[in-house]
């Protein structure tokens, strides 16, 4: 098993001579002692690497060892990067769902437009329905009217 920042801290601050300093044995005690800790429920595991860091930010804050080792560490900058990020990102979204709010109300206010032309030509044409209607039903009278007048002439030149 490759070893890890724990390890790699417990082995730095080993003298092969005098072995580690009281306060160094201390700290490295913690660290173990808190990766090797039961997590309660609910609780994600720290990784190596935070438990250094935050062992060490407890001593110093311009602590080294972890970049001198090579392992990244995470810096106020960055994070504070990493947030106008984000906000830009929520920005950005917030613009765009917003111009689609605008972009739906304009279409619904489109179609209400066109429903309610479409609603007048559809009461426009139902009036024109009726009217033809009538006509037709006076030109069918008219036309009962007159076939019975024929008739009544046919009768009339038999007779």
């Amino acid at each position: 098993m490759e070893p890890n920042a724990v390890d790699f801290f417990g082995e730095c601050m080993n003298s092969p001579r005098n072995g580690r300093t009281p306060f160094a044995n201390e700290i490295y005690e913690q660290m173990v002692a808190e990766k090797e800790r039961e997590l309660e429920e609910g609780e994600a595991q720290k990784s190596p690497s935070k438990i250094v860091a935050d062992s060490l930010s407890q001593i110093s804050r311009s602590s080294t060892f972890l970049p001198n080792i090579g392992v990244p560490t995470t810096s106020k900058t960055g994070r504070s990067t990493s947030l106008a990020a984000q906000a830009r990102m929520q920005a950005q979204f917030e613009e765009k769902l917003q111009a689609k709010r605008e972009e739906a109300a304009r279409k619904q206010e489109e179609l209400q437009a066109q429903l309610q032309a479409q609603q007048a030509a559809l009461e426009e044409n139902q009036s024109l329905l009726r009217q033809t209607q009538e006509v037709v039903k006076g030109m069918h009278t008219k036309f009962e009217e007159t076939n019975a007048l024929l008739g009544a002439i046919l009768k009339l030149q038999k007779d």
